[in-house]
């Protein structure tokens, strides 16, 4: 038998849930442009760094909110709301702001 989620750990696997799909939409709906400047116009480098930069913390943000998901769903003892929050949900709020980062680079380049 497994045990049984407490309501605490529920939520984490939504936040996981949430996480997914947006890194999921974020990542394959975008407009990718990945062209090495042979020019001298500095926006088409500053776009390139830019992109790599918010899809890889994006990439990073997604899997630190697996990790600490993993690590709520395996506590065996309450799991606090602060704790929560503090965890995969701050970590949330930080991809969702690495997706941003990408579509914002693209109308503004």
């Amino acid at each position: 038998m497994s045990p049984k989620l407490s309501d605490r750990q529920n939520q984490a696997l939504a936040i996981l849930a949430i996480a997914t799909a947006a890194i999921g939409f974020g990542l394959f709906s975008f407009d990718w442009d990945w062209q090495i400047p042979t020019q001298g116009n500095p926006e088409t480098g500053f776009a390139l760094m830019a992109q790599t930069i918010g899809t890889f913390s994006a990439l990073l943000y997604y899997f630190a909110v697996l990790w600490t998901t993993g690590k709520i769903l395996l506590r065996e003892d309450a799991v606090t709301g602060s704790e929560l929050v503090y965890g995969p949900m701050l970590l949330l709020a930080v991809e969702m702001i690495s997706l941003a980062w990408l579509f914002l680079v693209d109308v503004f380049v």
